[in-house]
């Protein structure tokens, strides 16, 4: 089974503490890159990543603006799998999540539950 590389984008610091914690705890997966806003993975973003989980509320720049800048920035078929992991409950968010074609969206908090579930749909 294929070990995932995460990358986290969430400005808050106890939010990417926590999940880092969670997703180490897997033996599926591991983070390999923290940011605090989109701007900073744009900038910063490696080739090494499989999964992105991403919040939609950031300064700087937020999810959405984060999505489309990284659809134009790299090759389509180098895109991860991104996961809009948000707490926003607004129907438009999730709405506007499938028009961009992420992959998931999926509630805060990040649970083991959760993680698992991804991870064996990935594996298929």
């Amino acid at each position: 089974m294929k070990k995932f590389k995460v990358v986290l984008i969430d400005d808050d610091p106890t939010t990417n503490f926590l999940n880092k914690r969670l997703i180490e705890k897997s033996e599926d997966a591991e983070v390999v890159q923290v940011f605090k806003n989109g701007q900073e993975a744009i900038n910063g973003i490696t080739n090494e990543s499989d999964i992105i989980f991403l919040d939609i509320n950031m300064p700087v720049m937020n999810g959405f603006e984060f999505i489309e800048k990284y659809k134009e920035s790299l090759d389509i078929e180098n895109r991860r799998i991104v996961v809009m992991l948000s707490s926003s409950e607004q129907i438009d968010d999730k709405k506007r999540t499938d028009k961009l074609g992420i992959t998931r969206y999926l509630e805060k908090p990040l649970t083991q539950n959760k993680l698992d579930n991804l991870i064996k749909e990935l594996n298929g």
